[in-house]
Parts: structure tokens; sequence; C-alpha cells
């Protein structure tokens, strides 16, 4: 679904063929931060799953510098390879 007056997506639904609804997604509460426009409240269903998330975002940084995923790791971890 696309607000006409804004041009930005608001909402997703996907369906099986059958017309069943496997997910939907809304977006909402939207803030403009350096010159982007980005939805502060987002919501996922899938009711198939049974399953229903909401989020809110309260504060961002879009230039957060390097990410880092070493997991905090201790040198002396065993690593056991699975195949």
């Amino acid at each position: 679904t696309i607000d006409p007056l804004r041009w930005r997506v608001v909402g997703i639904r996907w369906s099986d063929r059958a017309g069943a609804i496997l997910e939907q997604r809304w977006y909402t509460d939207f803030i403009t931060v350096e010159n982007e426009v980005l939805p502060r409240r987002m919501s996922l269903s899938r009711p198939i799953d049974d399953v229903r998330i909401s989020m809110a975002i309260r504060k961002i940084n879009l230039h957060p510098g390097p990410f880092s995923f070493d997991l905090d790791v201790r040198d002396d971890t065993r690593v056991t390879v699975l195949e």
C-alpha cells in the first residue's frame, strides 16, 4: 500500500494463491532524519504462524561507524566445526 500524498510504502501484504494472508507489514509515524524519511513504528503479522510483532524506534544513528561481530569470544575458546 502506497500513501499517494507522500509517495511512501505504508503497508505490504503477501498472500498465497488462494488469497490467504501469509504476512503483513505496516509502517507508521514517519520522521525525516538527514533527508531520509523513516518509519518510527513497524508492525509485522504472520497469521498462519500466529505471530505478531510491533516495534518502535526511539533513537537512531545513521552513521554508527564500523560494526563488530566478534561476539567477545575469549582467545581460549575451543571451536568445533560441524559439517
